[in-house]
């Protein structure tokens, strides 16, 4: 199979973009650091290549013919594409990490985990970011080399773990729910007659033989939230996933014998001795992110 090479180059396409926003081929000279004969050579070697007029000159400023409005904006996307191309190529020669893996537990506020990834990005750090949600799983369901980072609960094996914040955990049914109707703090026995969101493989119902009854099983916490302002069923959720039921009365908090229950949030590396500049800065913007929450 012969292989046909372009008879245009991506850089007299930057250079036609260059002229059109500068409005002038001596401005983009100024801008490309170039002489103004050569954005001109580079223009002139571009349209005789295509064979059409992609500019032409309105007074003394460069305006696109239709056929180069048409071109260019095609041409925009590659040339912005190359530009990522050759900026991690630049990352791969210092040592820096093009991309950076982070999961964290559905357990932890989102808004928080994307305000910290939208502050390293204010830094003008450079780097493409994989993000996942994982549901109530432990580091030990979590294979170390499929992440650089993890936002997840503290348990032994968190290596390298930095504390983040403890999530309190609230059991919280519709407002017009029996278990409202009891006058004393509820007990696992009580709590067990009705049924309860069950999220994933774990939470109160997988970890209490106590309940036994037809629970709802979901797999995710949204999905829970939304069952229980349903009034289909009870269940103890991150207070901030249902504060503004909460407000509205939407929701109340079930009393019930052990109220308090707080989950530690943490930060852990999957190799910290391997992790490069972009994870370590992303790793303080996040810790940032949650000390100002």
């Amino acid at each position: 199979m012969m292989f046909k090479l372009p008879s245009t180059e991506l850089q007299q396409w930057a250079v036609l973009r260059a002229a059109v926003q500068a409005g002038s081929f001596a401005k983009a000279a100024q801008q490309l650091n170039r002489s103004q004969s050569s954005v001109s050579y580079a223009i002139a070697r571009l349209q005789e290549r295509l064979g059409v007029d992609l500019l032409r000159l309105d007074g003394r400023r460069a305006v696109l013919t239709p056929a180069g409005e048409h071109l260019l904006a095609e041409a925009t996307s590659l040339i912005e594409e190359m530009s990522r191309l050759e900026e991690r190529g630049r990352m791969f020669a210092s040592g820096r990490e093009a991309r950076v893996r982070l999961t964290y537990d559905s357990i932890a506020p989102r808004a928080i985990i994307f305000k910290g990834l939208s502050a390293f990005r204010q830094t003008g750090a450079s780097a493409e970011i994989f993000v996942t949600e994982q549901v109530r799983q432990s580091l030990e369901d979590i294979a170390p080399e499929t992440y650089d980072l993890a936002v997840t609960f503290w348990d032994n094996r968190s290596q390298y773990a930095f504390f983040l914040q403890n999530i309190e955990l609230v059991a919280v049914a519709r407002v017009d729910h029996p278990l409202h109707a009891y006058r004393m703090p509820l007990t696992d026995t009580l709590l067990s007659r009705h049924p309860i969101a069950i999220v994933a493989n774990t939470g109160d119902a997988a970890s209490g033989s106590a309940f036994k009854g037809e629970h709802v099983h979901v797999n995710t916490l949204e999905a829970a939230r939304e069952a229980v302002r349903s009034g289909l069923c009870h269940a103890r959720l991150p207070r901030h996933l249902v504060a503004d039921d909460l407000a509205s009365g939407c929701l109340r908090e079930v009393e019930v014998a052990n109220r308090t229950r707080l989950v530690p949030l943490v930060l852990t590396f999957g190799n910290e001795k391997m992790a490069g500049p972009m994870t370590h800065l992303i790793a303080q913007t996040l810790k940032a992110a949650f000390e100002t929450a």
